[in-house]
């Protein structure tokens, strides 16, 4: 009893450890509530009603933290460096394109303005700078897309080899976390079905399998760097490597109706042995149920 007890602090502290977001979030902040439900068994249909609405006490589920010192969130996976690096690089490239372009608008429309007793020449150019402006922005466009087709590559041209594997399922509005159960296998009576509250586990690679009952959704974990399209009819495969525990937030980047905004939920990364022991609560609470028909 204490070890569940050390357990369950241990995972509320976790949960709670949030950075206070910059002025520039709060302002984007609009708390909506999210629907927590307990695990069910697959085929056992939609959960008791009474497990939708807020989560327990009527609180709300902060939006993604801003990390202060930062534009962007944490990143706590092992591919979100990469990808902010192409960001900032990006960032700086068209920056400073956009900065010496529009100086050289400003200059020219002041330089060659209207004025008395001054009449305006025509030129036809000059084939050397005009080549030069050409070269150069093609060269570092051809540049940035290899580097981005690198990083591309690694994250979705590969998934490494692991034990770790959850399906999720989109619907509206609602995310369907599914986990292997004893049988250890997916579409089984024993399945642990969870909603809108995804656990796994930090420095192992996992594999999620995503699916859509309905209409495109968007899988996205910011502070993973992570986001997928979940499209009826497919199961499209995705892999992620956490590095930090805590809580994240998952949300959905794609409209999808009118209750687009709230869904929402939430990821808690874990230690091995504390996600292996979650995940045995879980098995336990399950109720069989039969499976459906085929």
């Amino acid at each position: 009893m204490n070890q569940s007890v050390d357990f369950d602090a241990r995972r509320d502290a976790h949960r709670g450890r949030h950075h206070t977001p910059p002025p520039a979030a709060k302002l984007l902040t609009c708390p909506v509530p999210v629907a927590y439900k307990p695990a069910v068994a697959a085929g056992s249909g939609d959960p008791p009603a009474s497990a939708a609405g807020a989560s327990p006490g009527g609180e709300f589920l902060p939006r993604g933290e801003a990390d202060s010192m930062h534009w962007l969130p944490e990143g706590v996976s092992t591919y979100s460096p990469s990808i902010d690096t192409m960001f900032y690089v990006i960032l700086a490239v068209t920056g400073v394109a956009f900065i010496v372009t529009e100086a050289l608008l400003f200059y020219f429309a002041l330089r060659y303005r209207a004025r008395q007793g001054v009449r305006a020449t025509y030129t036809h150019g000059n084939s050397r700078l005009e080549m030069i402006w050409t070269i150069v922005p093609a060269v570092m466009l051809v540049l940035l897309g290899l580097s981005s087709r690198r990083v591309w590559g690694d994250i979705k041209g590969r998934i490494p080899p692991t034990d770790q594997e959850v399906v999720i399922v989109a619907s509206q509005f609602d995310w369907e976390i599914h986990y292997k159960g004893a049988d250890g296998q997916f579409d089984t009576p024993d399945d642990v079905v969870i909603h809108n509250d995804m656990s796994l586990p930090v420095n192992k690679p996992v594999k999620i399998r995503l699916r859509s009952k309905d209409v495109i959704h968007s899988f996205f974990v910011p502070a993973f760097r992570l986001k997928q399209d979940a499209v009826p009819g497919l199961t499209i495969d995705v892999w992620v490597e956490a590095t930090k525990t805590g809580t994240y937030e998952i949300a959905c980047a794609e409209l999808c109706g009118f209750g687009h905004g709230t869904m929402r939920g939430q990821l808690t990364v874990l230690e091995p042995d504390e996600f292996q022991k979650w995940l045995k609560e879980q098995e336990a609470n399950v109720v069989p149920a039969e499976a459906p028909p085929a």
